[in-house]
């Protein structure tokens, strides 16, 4: 499992060294729809499967990141720039 881990935060592309109580922040729930572009077929095709990934650590290792993760499949056909 750890291997899964590691390798969505490489795919991520960005410094993951903080620790947080949450892995989501305070404006998980607000939604930018026709604010902010949405994201091109690459772009958007990534963030699919980074969190299809995270799905599956959900299910197997992390439980306590069901609520973010679980927020962030509903936004995988709709997303955008900001969220």
């Amino acid at each position: 499992m750890r291997d899964q881990i590691e390798e969505s935060i490489k795919m991520f592309g960005e410094d993951v060294d903080d620790a947080v109580a949450s892995p989501a922040n305070k404006n998980l729930f607000t939604t930018y729809d026709g604010e902010s572009d949405e994201l091109g077929k690459d772009r958007s095709e990534f963030f699919h499967s980074v969190t299809a990934k995270l799905l599956f650590i959900m299910k197997r290792a992390r439980p306590d990141i069901e609520t973010t993760i679980s927020y962030l499949m509903t936004r995988v056909s709709k997303s955008n720039e900001k969220n």
